[in-house]
């Protein structure tokens, strides 16, 4: 079972590498090639992420993460069980 914050962190660093890259002269095709790619990447790893029995633990960590923000547990389990639905 991989770490929920494992799978959060990847999927953060490869918008970001888009955003850093924007900033490198590159040419325009190849700034889009690799922003459609990371898009891809994070559609499979996000798919990855569902289908996998890590599940149960990226729900923890996401109630965790609610709480802490002081979002109410009927709110925050409403909002999980409605990601759940789909």
């Amino acid at each position: 079972m991989i770490d929920p914050r494992l799978w959060l962190a990847a999927l953060t660093a490869l918008p970001l590498l888009v955003i850093g890259s924007s900033f490198v002269r590159i040419g325009v095709e190849r700034l889009r090639q690799f922003a459609v790619a990371s898009a891809a990447a994070m559609l499979v790893a996000t798919l990855a992420i569902r289908a996998s029995e890590s599940t149960g633990a990226l729900i923890t960590f996401a109630r965790r993460l609610l709480l802490r923000l002081g979002i109410p547990i009927s709110l925050a389990g409403e909002l999980i069980c409605r990601s759940r639905a789909f």
